[in-house]
């Protein structure tokens, strides 16, 4: 099994290294590659089981939508053969189709996905999430500059949070993309193992027992929220 994980100093934010830990946990007889901001993404070059990319600054967003511009090609090509990725926090703007600063200009992104951001760095937004997925509720909070529209099929429905309830993410094929950050697979051992179901592993996931009681027990304490 081979797992990728993008760029991993310098899209590292929110704790969400938790997910890249847990996946060696979760994986253990997998190669992992934690590819280099300076080297070529392993997927260029061979077929990959599960592509991730945590949440970045700004100004690295930028940095690594022209690090990945050249291989965009390649990289529709798996997520439209169903190659799992996951993409955490503002990761997933890179694949859209701009990403819109405060002044009205434009970083052209990715333009895989059918998705928009605009920022406001003079407002940052947080919120604690919660929603429904094919494996059950997830839950985590949110904390960004960017406000997206996606016009895709959604990641999770019946969304709770301050800006607005519906829907939240996007999934095409297997390839997730998602502004709930936590870590999402750390807070979300449901969702975990419907995602490296996906890659076929089976069994129990580390510590499982332990992340489900801790996952019922935030799960009860959002429930309970009327306001956040």
């Amino acid at each position: 099994m081979q797992v990728e994980i993008l760029f991993p100093e310098i899209s590292n934010l929110f704790g969400d290294s938790g997910n890249v830990k847990y996946l060696h946990l979760a994986l253990k007889d997998a190669n992992f590659y934690e590819t280099s901001y300076l080297n070529e993404p392993k997927f260029n070059q061979k077929e990959i089981d599960f592509l991730y990319l945590g949440p970045m600054s700004e100004n690295n967003q930028e940095k690594i939508i022209k690090k990945l511009m050249p291989y965009r090609e390649r990289l529709k090509k798996l997520i439209d053969q169903g190659t799992v990725m996951l993409f955490a926090g503002n990761a997933m703007e890179i694949l859209g189709e701009y990403i819109e600063n405060e002044d009205g200009t434009k970083i052209e992104a990715l333009n895989i996905v059918n998705l928009t951001s605009k920022r406001n760095r003079e407002k940052r937004y947080n919120s604690l999430v919660f929603g429904d997925f094919i494996s059950g509720i997830i839950v985590g909070y949110k904390s960004q500059f960017a406000e997206s529209i996606i016009n895709e099929d959604p990641f999770i429905t019946n969304v709770k949070e301050v800006r607005k309830d519906g829907i939240e993410g996007f999934r095409i094929n297997n390839c997730f993309g998602t502004n709930i950050l936590g870590p999402i697979l750390v807070l979300n051992p449901h969702f975990t193992k419907y995602l490296l179901k996906l890659i076929n592993l089976k069994g129990q996931l580390p510590f499982e027992k332990e992340l489900i009681l801790a996952y019922n027990k935030r799960l009860e304490e959002y429930q309970n929220l009327t306001k956040y």
